[in-house]
């Protein structure tokens, strides 16, 4: 019951038996003001001293204290205009809650609010700039801004558009946005069109400078379509492309940007803007790469004014194909000879890749024995043929549509000739930028070079990887799966006129993990060729 008496008499002190309370009897101004950020706030708590008797409270201003959210704002802050009027200034900042209230303690206990506000913080708009209008394919005008500073608190954005210097009309942003667009009949080509834009805040208001343009100086158009692009010619494409102006607008004259590339580059060709007719709607691409994939894609705008437009879709085109322009890397094995001396060969070829220029329909396979000629067609990248102990000259030709590559010409030694080692094709093995490299001293007179290589072998027990290198050529690295902690053997043979293949072995080389060793460090042990 003691509890109960208490709380019986503190509400009394709050409030009396007509309904009023505190609450009534106080007032803070100014309400819900809005603070500069880094400026003073006042506010005045004003004591309702008729209300207050009618509690049977008094109260004088000197009893008053204030608080900014839960935080007590320390008496020097306070001032006491008389015993009605109280007064607090202080600096607001972003990490103070933002409420403040007038508050005393009833019988010097109980806190009470008698009257609360809520502030804001913020900037005044600072200055637009930048303003820049685009006029997109004669049906919107859309201009941004750069608004400044953040002003935190709401901020409003009007553009005025004015024609002759009388106001035409006028565009709020959206809140958020630094730009606004106008829209069919505020539009006009040839009357100078001025743009403001005009920022207000609670804390102030900014304008931008006035802008003045014709609309047909910043026309954006819409891009252009490519239609078609077809090969006309070997290395040729035409492309055709739909004008992007409709035929009841003022403009037909455009300039026009056109861009193509392979589509595995990154680097963009460009036709010469002199070269693309202002009326046409087509061109002509000369010097490309055959049967290659193009990207294509254009772009306009009005002649010598406005904006390019952005860019076209990518269109995609073929090239034509022709004949192959390199010869295949070329190469054999001899599997086995039988009683009769006769050798089995495997003979071996790569794919053309980039140079195939079109689908490789097949190999053409021509045998060479003294005045002896046999050819035959091959579809595949090897062949097995039985050949005698005498000495045979290969020649290897790949075919498309449209013709047959260079030759690749192959010698095969007679039985007796032996492989022969020089003393001076030194070779050497080394690791660099994460590839394995061979290096070694040139062979005088050599048509070019095979490399071949096996990994975690012994010596080269192995159905070896190999690839073919030209004869100007003195270190190349292996094109292959290289893999670390494996140890490689390489042979290096050295190709001749009259079928001689001279043939260093290099190894064992063993490749590090995640380690780099200097230029030049590795393997240079030259061992005696294998019979």
């Amino acid at each position: 019951m003691k509890q109960l008496s208490i709380l019986c008499v503190l509400w009394s002190v709050v409030t009396a038996a007509d309904g009023l309370s505190f609450q009534s009897c106080a007032n803070i101004t100014p309400q819900s003001p809005a603070v500069e950020l880094g400026k003073n706030l006042t506010a005045f708590c004003f004591l309702d001293q008729d209300c207050l008797h009618e509690l049977g409270h008094p109260i004088t201003a000197s009893e008053l204290f204030w608080m900014v959210g839960k935080t007590l704002i320390p008496e020097g802050h306070y001032t006491v205009i008389n015993d009605s009027v109280s007064s607090v200034t202080f600096e607001p900042t972003l990490s103070m809650q933002n409420s403040l209230t007038c508050s005393f303690k009833a019988y010097g206990q109980t806190e009470v609010t008698l009257h609360g506000i809520y502030f804001s913080l913020g900037n005044p708009p600072e200055k637009p700039e930048n303003l820049i209008c685009i006029c997109d394919d004669l049906k919107t005008l859309t201009c941004t801004w750069e608004p400044g500073r953040d002003a935190i608190i709401p901020t409003t954005y009007t553009l005025h558009l004015f024609w002759e210097e009388q106001e035409r009309a006028s565009y709020s942003a959206e809140a958020g946005n630094n730009f606004c667009t106008v829209k069919g009949p505020d539009i006009m080509l040839n009357i100078e069109t001025t743009i403001v834009v005009e920022a207000v805040n609670e804390l102030g208001r900014a304008e931008s400078d006035y802008v003045k343009f014709d609309v047909s100086d910043i026309v954006k158009p819409s891009p252009p379509e490519i239609v078609s692009a077809s090969a006309v010619l070997q290395r040729v494409l035409r492309i055709e492309w739909k004008h992007p102006i409709k035929e009841h607008m003022p403009f037909k004259n455009l300039n026009y940007n056109l861009r193509y590339k392979p589509r595995d580059s990154t680097v963009w060709g460009e036709v010469p803007e002199n070269d693309l007719e202002k009326t046409n709607s087509s061109v002509i691409l000369e010097g490309l790469e055959p049967f290659t994939v193009y990207v294509i894609r254009i772009r306009c705008k009005l002649m010598n004014r406005g904006f390019w437009s952005e860019w076209s879709k990518e269109y995609t085109a073929v090239t034509a194909e022709s004949a192959p322009s390199q010869a295949p890397e070329f190469w054999r094995r001899i599997r086995k000879i039988d009683s009769e001396q006769n050798r089995t060969i495997q003979l071996m070829w790569k794919d053309l890749d980039s140079h195939a220029n079109g689908v490789i329909l097949g190999y053409k396979v021509t045998m060479k024995r003294g005045l002896e000629v046999n050819s035959f067609t091959v579809t595949d990248n090897t062949y097995n043929i039985i050949v005698s102990n005498d000495s045979y000259e290969v020649v290897l030709t790949a075919y498309n549509s449209q013709g047959s590559s260079p030759p690749s010409t192959l010698i095969i030694p007679s039985i007796t000739d032996r492989v022969v080692q020089p003393a001076n094709m030194n070779a050497k093995m080394f690791y660099k930028d994460g590839r394995l490299w061979v290096e070694w001293t040139p062979s005088a007179g050599a048509l070019g070079y095979v490399i071949e290589w096996c990994s975690n072998s012994q010596y080269m027990d192995c159905d070896p990887e190999w690839q073919r290198e030209p004869s100007n050529t003195e270190r190349t690295f292996v094109r292959g799966d290289i893999k670390p902690f494996s140890y490689y053997f390489v042979r290096l043979n050295a190709l001749h006129r009259d079928g001689q293949i001279r043939s260093n072995i290099v190894g064992p080389y063993m490749l590090p993990e995640g380690v780099k060793l200097p230029t030049g460090q590795g393997c240079e042990c030259v061992c005696p060729s294998k019979n």
